[in-house]
């Protein structure tokens, strides 16, 4: 009836043991991985920053700070840009600073680009000033400043030369009133002679008029 044989023990249940816990800077890296998103219908007023990449399919008016911009086709930016890299399909109206700057196709941008590296793709349209610069995000100079601080150029003036002088132009000398008198031809010829040796000089002057012989009365 009794068996001297002892029972054997149960078998203890397997023991799981918990995943390891990520450490904060782990959890804060896989975070980066993933972009932060602006969906079209935000519209964001101020300034936005960013640590890692951010993608920008709404609107903005403010500056923006991020590791990694790209604004999308239905994207627009009206302010300033300090990144490392932006990509841009949309629209910007401000100053970009940035090591790497790309235009696409479908960019709009109008104002100043700072960059250390630029890439505008064809169909691309930028209406301003671009600079290099070997530290954009730390050159504090606009590009606007550093363009209007080389003093302009002094005007060179060319003397004009005197102006040659001209001979007076010699004049004929004015001719003396002629006095006609009614029938008295010899006064009239004695009057004319004079003027007409002065008008024509270096001519022989004209015989003298002969007058006319004198009426003869018979006195009966």
């Amino acid at each position: 009836m009794f068996s001297s044989k002892a029972k054997a023990p149960a078998e203890l249940p397997a023991v799981v043991e918990p995943p390891p816990r990520r450490s904060a800077p782990a959890r804060v890296a896989a975070a980066a991985l993933a972009p932060s998103l602006i969906q079209p219908d935000v519209v964001f007023r101020g300034t936005l920053e960013s640590r890692g990449e951010l993608q920008l399919d709404g609107e903005v008016e403010g500056d923006v700070r991020a590791g990694q911009l790209t604004v999308g086709e239905a994207g627009r930016v009206k302010g300033n840009i300090y990144c490392e890299k932006v990509v841009v399909r949309g629209q910007v109206e401000g100053i970009i600073r940035a090591t790497s700057v790309q235009l696409c196709a479908n960019a709009r941008v109008t104002g100043e680009i700072v960059h250390s590296s630029l890439s505008v793709e064809s169909g691309a349209h930028f209406d301003g000033r671009c600079r290099h610069s070997a530290s954009p995000l730390n050159d504090d100079a606009p590009a606007s400043a550093v363009q209007e601080s080389a003093p302009a150029p002094a005007p060179v003036s060319t003397p004009l030369p005197a102006p040659t002088p001209v001979a007076p132009i010699a004049t004929a000398p004015e001719a003396a009133p002629l006095v006609v008198a009614d029938h008295d031809a010899p006064a009239f010829a004695a009057q004319a002679e004079p003027v007409a040796a002065e008008a024509l000089p270096g001519l022989a002057p004209p015989p003298a008029p002969v007058a006319p012989p004198a009426p003869q009365f018979n006195w009966r």
